[in-house]
């Protein structure tokens, strides 16, 4: 996606939570720290909007009206505020990224299954694989695409894949390239 205008940042916030009101000059101040990266926009939008697991920033969003302090937490960096997003998922949902970031590509999810199955430890009992996939897909980590062979799934954002990648340990990074 290309950067967000200052002009079309109300727009995009209105389409993603229609009820959010943003106090003062604070999409001027939201564009000037995120450059207008649409992923940044997105991830104030889902902290404003209440959205989040942290406590704090959901305790900043009174009456529909968005705090400067959502804007002051959020990272500089897509690909951080994306991580810090990473960080707080399920390992198998983890798995999953971790998986596709060493592909680098897309992979069908009939791949990712027997990949995801030959990682498992015995025994280890996961959630619906296809239930987890379609969860990152919402959180707009991946995306599924149908083929001929099955669908396919891929990372969103490369920046985040290969900041994945970079953060697995060495015997995960090895284990999924097998």
């Amino acid at each position: 996606l290309r950067s967000l205008s200052l002009d079309r940042i109300p727009d995009w916030i209105q389409e993603r939570a229609p009820g959010l009101r943003l106090e003062g000059d604070l999409i001027r101040r939201l564009h000037e720290k995120s450059a207008g990266s649409p992923w940044l926009v997105d991830e104030f939008v889902r902290r404003a909007a209440g959205k989040s697991d942290d406590a704090e920033t959901s305790r900043t969003k009174v009456n529909g009206i968005a705090d400067s302090q959502v804007l002051l937490r959020l990272p500089r960096k897509a690909e951080d505020a994306a991580f810090e997003r990473v960080e707080a998922l399920s390992p198998p949902e983890r798995r999953i990224l971790e998986i596709l970031s060493a592909a680098h590509g897309p992979l069908a999810v009939r791949e990712l299954e027997a990949i995801e199955e030959l990682g498992n430890e015995a025994g280890a009992h996961e959630p619906d694989l296809a239930a987890r996939v379609e969860t990152l897909s919402e959180q707009g980590f991946l995306e599924l695409r149908e083929e001929t062979g099955g669908a396919l799934a891929h990372m969103c954002h490369l920046a985040l894949a290969s900041q994945i990648y970079r953060q697995m340990r060495e015997d995960l990074r090895i284990s999924v390239h097998r």
